[in-house]
């Protein structure tokens, strides 16, 4: 009698561990390493794509081909604007930007393409004082002036790629920034959200 127990309480762990086991292996996220390898911008900075996140259900694990065009679009674009606020040569930016949807310049404020240009003229103001701020440490210009390695996690949902940066520091340590995003309209992708 206690062997048959045994067998039961046996087979119930079985069937219990297979279906763990399966249910796990499909609430696992689509990560996939990224199809490029590291990209030097200038001889002390480059970028290193590590992983691609997509849903669960997304076409671009079919078509790798079309993965690897709009993972190298992204990062083309993330190198320009890598180099834009590295070298304080942000008057390229406006044309980074898509006319109608403007530019989040950080987590809450939203400036249309127009504004950005006035912006950029002025010499002054949130971009010049904050982002490019020789003075405050963890300004993004100090961030990638201090960095040898920008490492790249992407985030591709259709016409949106979010990415997460993780600077490298000459000294050792990492500093992450605020994720940007990109957006691709006409065939381009445009700078929808910095750093």
């Amino acid at each position: 009698m206690m062997l048959i127990k045994n067998k039961k309480i046996i087979f119930y762990i079985a069937i219990s561990f297979i279906f763990t086991f399966v249910f796990c292996q499909t609430q696992k996220d689509n990560r996939i390493k990224a199809p490029l390898g590291l990209q030097a911008i200038k001889k002390d900075f480059s970028i290193q794509p590590r992983w691609v996140y997509l849903p669960k259900q997304s076409s671009y694990l079919q078509n790798k081909r079309l993965l690897r065009e709009k993972i190298t679009g992204v990062t083309n674009l993330l190198e320009q604007l890598l180099i834009a606020f590295r070298e304080k040569q942000i008057t390229t930016l406006g044309k980074l930007v898509h006319s109608h949807d403007g530019i989040y310049v950080d987590l809450k404020a939203h400036w249309t393409k127009e504004f950005l240009a006035k912006e950029i003229k002025s010499k002054r103001g949130y971009l010049y004082d904050v982002m490019l701020s020789e003075k405050e440490p963890s300004s993004v210009y100090q961030v990638l002036r201090s960095s040898s390695k920008i490492t790249v996690d992407y985030y591709l949902e259709g016409d949106y790629c979010e990415l997460n940066l993780d600077a490298d520091q000459k000294s050792g340590t990492m500093e992450t920034l605020n994720n940007p995003v990109f957006i691709y309209k006409s065939g381009q992708w445009y700078v929808y959200r910095l750093f």
